[in-house]
């Protein structure tokens, strides 16, 4: 019996054609989408949960109240872990400290330019579960001068050969011998590294003053824990300030705290600075689940609608059929597997689908996703539900509806029309597109937003620099004549000794004073460390006064420069010659700086756009371990050119301090990647959705045009033009599109106000983007209705009416 329902079935299919094929198409598009979308988001979800006893991993943070507006810190003062275990024994607690961003490798004759090279404690086999391929656990990160590899580079310079015993030189200049491979750090760790070296060896990188227990600015690190079943993280965390008051300026120790933050909170819920990678956002992940809905919601409407729509022309077949002695059962039986064999067709070609497009979407993501979706929690019961439910809706209608009319009102085709104006046909069609529209708009304030970003003055010019992190204080002490010998290359027009790069804020926040203020009350400023160069290198306007010179001796000691917030905080209309006292540590204690405001510079983002711009001071710093890198201003168009020179001459310019630089716009450019990718991905599935929506409407027009047929057959005998009577069949689908926007709009406008929200500096809210939506779905809308209208319109009406 089953199986001749099921040859029945196929016989129809076939015999309608057009409408299988849009039906299949439609909603394998849509079940498609939908799987791309839950793949990555189930993803995003499991990040650092691989570790075995990933909920009871902790990372250690720190909040500094010590500015007006507290800064949130990813990392924790490297002396941490060196203190936490004599307040907690019995707790393993490791910790990385990142080196640079992009450094020279080297093997004899290859040489490459990597990422991701980490100093790690030996106790990071005890918190994290990252295995060892060759090496023991229990020796390896224990002396200076070694390093574990991860198989991928192992494969990249040494083949096939054993690593174990091999050297590697980083940045040429110091050996590092390989104790051990490890496995790739999986996609979804928020910690990836390819080289792991010992904090032993951080001290011939760092010095052993950066790296002793007395460091507790810079550099920092980020701390893990793996706490007992038993053990209450409340508790753990109430006695981190014992920690702290173990460093050496007591009053610090209130305004410096320490918690503990979830491993697996730290990628969707963790937006501090010092982040080791730009995290996602649990909006975001929220806002692709509903896309996801709504593409399948759209492709499951166009499923129902069309499925009811030619039901209607089946009316006669109930009655016969019911004539001849089919029961109501297995009528019923008869259209359910019709629309089940169609949703499973459609299930099965959307698992094709995936496949093939699954590496075009890893690239829009910049994810490494693989299509085991079959192994994902409740995949199967998820998917059983989405064929039954979308195999009901379709075939409900015909099934328990129309079998359940008299054979007599069947076969004079009374069964099934719309009772009024308002048909559920026409309903469902405003519903999809409503849904459609509410992407369409989505993706234009994204978009907008991007082009917001993209375009807007950030106080500075990003473009042509290059960046050197500055790890060695042979560089900093020599800085005058470093900065000499990179000026005469011509390609060369500013360098720039400072203590941080817009983007990548200074930390260094001490207490001042003003004209007028209260002696007792010291409140704390964000505090820029640079050099006479700095404005002049990322080509920063002043409001007012002068910058740094080296034609005045007294700038170096009694000279500071503030931004235009700062001056407004402070309740300055004209800053210059203002007195300013600045309590900064030197190096070896707190010192009281007195001196005077020289210049305003012009409010520049040295934050992202989701952040307010800060009132900060500038100077000179007083000693050299502020430094963090070296900025140079190029040439346009000569940056390779510059990177030729660096490579060949850095060894004589700072022999034995190696070298590695990136440039400043692609650091700039991380702060913004999530919102990149969301305006890929939102775009693409937007149109996607569109285009599932009218193919709908393609379906929904031909059936309806066919139904009136012998009434625009009549019009024309009576004198209709063809022009009228396409006008006739595109009306009601204008109405239809221009109803969907009324009910999209108001939804849009909420969900993106609430978007935008995100951004401290954002674009307006356009109206026009509505309109403008409403108009692109008209265009959609009659596009796609009125290449078969004008064809039905122009039919011979003898060809029709001959036969009545």
């Amino acid at each position: 019996m089953i199986r001749n329902y099921i040859t029945l079935a196929i016989r129809m299919l076939k015999k309608q054609k057009l409408y299988t094929f849009i039906n299949i198409v439609g909603l394998s598009i849509g079940i498609a989408t939908c799987l791309l979308i839950l793949t990555y988001v189930q993803h995003e979800l499991s990040y650092d949960r691989f570790h075995a006893d990933a909920d009871r991993i902790f990372r250690i943070v720190e909040t500094r109240k010590i500015t007006e507006q507290p800064q949130q810190l990813a990392s924790s003062p490297a002396p941490v872990a060196g203190h936490f275990p004599q307040v907690f024994p019995d707790i393993p607690v490791t910790r990385f400290i990142p080196f640079s961003e992009r450094f020279k490798m080297e093997s004899g004759d290859k040489k490459f330019m990597e990422t991701g090279f980490f100093f790690a404690d030996p106790s990071l086999f005890e918190v994290f579960d990252f295995s060892l391929i060759n090496g023991n656990e229990n020796t390896v990160l224990r002396k200076p001068g070694t390093v574990l590899i991860s198989e991928t580079m192992a494969q990249k310079y040494f083949g096939e050969q054993s690593p174990l015993g091999k050297t590697l030189s980083l940045k040429g200049q110091l050996p590092l011998v390989v104790e051990g491979v490890f496995k790739n750090v999986p996609d979804n760790s928020h910690i990836r590294f390819h080289f792991l070296s010992s904090t032993l060896t951080a001290e011939k990188v760092f010095g052993q003053s950066l790296m002793s227990s007395g460091s507790w600015w810079s550099p920092p690190a980020y701390t893990y824990i793996k706490l007992p079943a038993s053990m209450d993280p409340a508790n753990v965390e109430r006695q981190l300030t014992s920690i702290m008051e173990r460093y050496p300026d007591g009053d610090m120790t209130k305004k410096r705290l320490l918690s503990l933050q979830p491993l697996t909170d730290i990628h969707l819920q963790s937006h501090r600075n010092q982040e080791l990678q730009a995290n996602n956002r649990l909006s975001n992940i929220y806002l692709f689940m509903a896309v996801a809905a709504f593409i399948l919601v759209i492709a499951c409407l166009n499923f129902v609608n069309l499925s009811t729509a030619r039901s209607l022309k089946r009316a006669r077949e109930v009655g016969m059929r019911k004539v001849i002695g089919a029961t109501r059962k297995q009528l019923i039986f008869r259209f359910l597997s019709e629309s089940f064999l169609l949703v499973i067709l459609a299930f099965v070609i959307a698992l094709a689908l995936v496949e093939v497009f699954l590496p075009l979407f890893n690239q829009l993501w910049e994810k490494e996703l693989s299509s085991n979706f079959l192994q994902f929690n409740g995949f199967w019961i998820s998917s059983l539900l989405v064929i039954a439910i979308t195999g009901l809706l379709a075939g409900g209608y015909p099934a328990f509806y129309l079998s359940a009319f008299t054979p007599a009102h069947a076969m004079r085709n009374q069964a099934g029309k719309p009772a009024g104006k308002w048909s559920l046909r026409r309903a469902l069609v405003v519903v999809q597109f409503a849904f459609a529209i509410l992407l369409m708009i989505g993706t234009a304030i994204i978009l907008d937003q991007h082009r917001f970003i993209k375009t807007k003055n950030l106080g500075f010019d990003r473009d042509n620099i290059l960046a050197i992190p500055i790890m060695n204080e042979q560089v900093k002490a020599k800085r005058d004549f470093i900065k000499n010998e990179l000026q005469q290359n011509p390609n060369i027009k500013n360098v720039s000794f400072t203590g941080g790069l817009p983007g990548m804020k200074s930390l260094s926040e001490f207490p001042y004073q003003i004209e007028g203020q209260d002696k007792e009350s010291l409140p704390n400023i964000l505090v820029y460390m640079t050099d006479y160069d700095f404005v002049s290198t990322f080509d920063m306007e002043l409001a007012e006064g002068r910058v740094f010179s080296r034609e005045y001796q007294t700038d170096k000691d009694k000279a500071f420069l503030i931004n235009e917030k700062a001056a407004r905080t402070f309740g300055w209309d004209n800053a210059t010659g203002k007195d300013f006292t600045l309590l900064q540590f030197d190096g070896k204690g707190m010192q009281t700086k007195e001196g005077k405001i020289i210049g305003v510079v012009k409010d520049f983002h040295f934050n992202s756009l989701h952040e307010n711009i800060e009132p900060i001071v500038m100077e000179i710093p007083p000693a050299d371990f502020y430094l963090s890198h070296i900025a140079i201003r190029m040439k346009a168009g000569a940056s390779q050119q510059v990177i030729d020179f660096l490579e060949s001459r850095w060894d004589e310019i700072a022999p034995g301090t190696g070298l590695s630089w990136f440039f400043f716009d692609e650091h700039l450019d991380k702060l913004y990647r999530s919102e990149q990718k969301l305006t890929s991905i939102f775009t693409s599935f937007s149109a996607l959705a569109i285009f599932v929506a009218c193919l709908g409407l393609f379906g929904l027009v031909s059936f309806m045009s066919e139904q009136r047929t012998r009434e625009i057959a009549v019009r024309k005998v009576f004198g209709a033009s063809s022009k009228t009577l396409t006008l006739m069949l595109i009306r009601d689908f204008t109405r239809w599109a221009l109803l969907a926007n009324i009910m999209a709009w108001p939804v849009a406008y909420y969900f993106g106000s609430d978007w935008l929200n995100n951004f401290a500096y954002r674009t307006p809210l356009h109206w026009w983007i509505f309109p403008a939506a409403a108009i692109l779905t008209l265009i959609i809308a009659i596009a796609t209705v009125s290449a078969y209208a004008i064809k039905t319109a122009n039919v011979n009406p003898g060809e029709t009416l001959k036969d009545e």
